[in-house]
């Protein structure tokens, strides 16, 4: 999601729509749980898949590019995701009109993969 939040960076998404929604985004590596970034360490090093260094490396969304979304933002992430809070909040913060939903009980993608409540949830959202 790391992608999808730079592309709201890159690109004047006003241009695009006047709302956005993202899920599960970070603004650096370090926006992951510690425990998930050693994970990931640790699997790069055993085999040295290249998307693995990607998320080593990606993305680097800094507070100023974030204030140049002039968009709506809804961001959603799960109450156990492995996106630090802090990295979600630091997002929220920094996109003057957006606001932050935690899905209670929810983790990374279990709302999303195998699941209709993404559907649900972006319809209520863009109501």
């Amino acid at each position: 999601m790391g992608q999808s939040l730079r592309s709201c960076c890159s690109q004047s998404i006003h241009e695009i729509s006047s709302e956005a929604i993202i899920s599960g985004a970070n603004t650096k590596p370090h926006g992951l749980k510690e425990k998930v970034l050693k994970e990931i360490r640790n699997e790069f090093k055993k085999t040295n898949n290249p998307l693995l260094r990607l998320m080593l490396r990606e993305p680097d969304i800094k507070r100023k590019d974030l204030a140049k979304i002039k968009a709506d933002v809804t961001i959603f992430m799960g109450e156990h995701d492995m996106i630090k809070i802090s990295d979600a909040r630091k997002i929220r913060n920094n996109i003057k009109s957006s606001h932050l939903v935690i899905l209670e009980k929810e983790d990374h993608g279990s709302y999303i993969v195998g699941s209709s409540k993404i559907a649900y949830l972006i319809e209520e959202y863009i109501k």
